[in-house]
């Protein structure tokens, strides 16, 4: 593991776990499933690359994490409206029960809501730490890549998918959506923070964005259930389309090369973001 990775993603931890006592009240089943979904065990990558990319951007920290801290709520809201029944219909996540699970359908929306707004209440809460003409160009990006251009389309698309085959152009074009925004966040979040743009950078997050779903779609498929934390083989079951079931395992494996490829040329010689590009190719869960 990358020393790098390993402190950020122990900050992120620790603060997460220190928002959720700070602004949610102890008492009542909304805020325990909130809790239950913020503090679940995690990779905390999109986090982490904030806090990553504002450092190489000189951004003071105190700025950095409250952007990383509601980039990881957002994150986690969508995974639990994504393992709810109407979604992907999950059981567990991360080894453990899922939200709707663990409570109930109606707990588990309305805990996804509530982290969302969260998120908001959380970075109004930090505005006064930065230069007003910055925070709100950082929080258009942020929530840019959570809305209906960004993460939420990308969900409908992969809805809609369910009903037909969907050709590569247009498996390509949801999942840049749907899991590349929040992984393009990162980035541009450190930029608006600082004024300071890097095209390297982008496409960098632009290429592990893919090939992060390029091998949830393989694990999917070569995965035990031991180490993703949940049952792999609902793709093929449920007959959606990803990038496995069109291009072939081979060809699937070949393109999550490619992508990584271009992401170790854009990440030049950082070490960070060189790890976690093979990290996203080599990992089992």
């Amino acid at each position: 593991m990358n020393n790098e990775y390993l402190q950020d993603k122990e900050i992120l931890d620790r603060r997460l776990n220190v928002l959720v006592q700070d602004f949610l009240p102890g008492d009542n089943i909304l805020s325990a499933a909130m809790a239950y979904g913020v503090t679940a065990p995690g990779k905390r990558i999109r986090g982490a690359l904030t806090l990553a990319f504002c450092r190489r951007f000189s951004v003071p920290e105190e700025q950095a994490i409250p952007f990383a801290e509601a980039l990881e709520l957002i994150h986690a809201y969508s995974l639990v409206h994504d393992d709810m029944p109407e979604m992907d219909n999950d059981d567990y996540r991360r080894g453990q029960l899922t939200c709707h699970k663990k409570f109930d359908a109606a707990t588990a929306l309305l805990a996804g809501d509530g982290m969302l707004n969260l998120s908001m209440e959380y970075l109004l809460s930090k505005r006064k730490l930065y230069q007003p003409h910055r925070f709100l160009d950082a929080l258009e990006v942020l929530y840019f890549a959570a809305g209906a251009q960004g993460m939420l389309h990308g969900q409908a698309l992969d809805k809609s998918g369910e009903k037909r085959t969907l050709s590569l152009d247009e498996l390509l074009k949801l999942h840049r959506a749907k899991t590349g925004q929040l992984l393009l966040a990162p980035i541009l979040i450190a930029q608006a923070l600082s004024g300071i743009n890097d095209d390297n950078y982008v496409n960098y997050s632009k290429h592990i964005g893919l090939a992060f779903q390029i091998k949830d779609d393989i694990l999917d498929v070569e995965g035990s259930g031991d180490m993703l934390g949940k049952e792999p083989g609902k793709d093929a079951a449920e007959h959606k389309s990803t990038f496995v079931s069109i291009l072939g395992l081979n060809e699937a494996k070949k393109h999550l090369d490619l992508e990584i490829d271009a992401a170790v040329r854009a990440a030049g010689e950082d070490e960070f973001l060189l790890w976690l590009a093979h990290y996203i190719k080599n990992r089992e869960k």
